[in-house]
């Protein structure tokens, strides 16, 4: 058990995973190693699913891991000058957050006795089950096309901002399926994070916007009630 990735996308991960599903692979993240280089991280609730590929990290295998309370929280911790957190490393049953760059794999044991870097330890353990072959659902969309009426589940919006906590502005691609009613989000200075928000099935509502809107505010040409002629 070798693993390296970047602190900053383990509140991604957290925010997309499962918590208290009855699907153990969903109450976590899985990584692999990436075909070319780096690792390729997944966190999905079945509902909404975020990957991402991180060039700089490496894996001897593939995992699915919990994320705790405690290690979320050290991860945030950003630090100063070359004490900043800058990764999460899982070697030999425990999990760390450790602020030295590296580039040799696998991890040297001694990581784990180096208390002046390490800002955060505990017990970590794999979840014994299969992660989905997300891989799938990205092939099933086909090319974006134009749409004018999608069903969204707001409360999965909301997530979206974590996407963008490695960026210095909040700008993100995004794609509209109208095939499958699906949102997908790329957002990343590399565009190394992908988000896809599954439908919400909902039946199909009118194209036109409601009229009300027509009498919204004050009326054209007309003073403000209670600001004087």
């Amino acid at each position: 058990m070798n693993i390296l990735f970047n602190n900053q996308y383990l509140e991604m991960l957290y925010e997309f995973m499962g918590k208290g599903d009855m699907r153990y692979c969903l109450n976590g993240f899985h990584v692999k190693p990436h075909s070319g280089q780096g690792v390729v991280l997944t966190a999905t609730d079945g509902h909404r699913l975020v990957t991402i590929h991180d060039k700089e990290g490496f894996s001897d295998g593939e995992y699915i891991f919990p994320i705790s309370k405690g290690l979320l929280s050290a991860s945030k911790k950003k630090g100063r000058g070359i004490f900043s957190s800058k990764n999460i490393i899982i070697i030999k049953g425990k999990a760390l957050v450790n602020s030295i760059e590296y580039s040799e794999f696998p991890l040297d044991e001694s990581i784990l006795d180096d208390g002046e870097f390490v800002s955060y330890i505990e017990f970590i353990k794999p979840i014994d089950d299969q992660c989905p072959v997300a891989s799938r659902l990205f092939k099933s969309l086909g090319e974006p096309k134009p749409t004018k009426n999608i069903g969204l589940n707001t409360h999965y919006l909301t997530g979206l901002n974590k996407l963008t906590s490695m960026q210095k502005y909040g700008a993100v691609s995004v794609y509209l399926y109208s095939s499958n009613d699906a949102i997908l989000v790329v957002a990343g200075l590399n565009r190394e994070v992908v988000a896809l928000i599954m439908p919400a099935r909902l039946e199909k509502s009118p194209l036109n916007v409601p009229e009300f809107v027509l009498e919204c505010g004050r009326e054209a040409g007309q003073l403000q009630q209670g600001v004087a002629a």
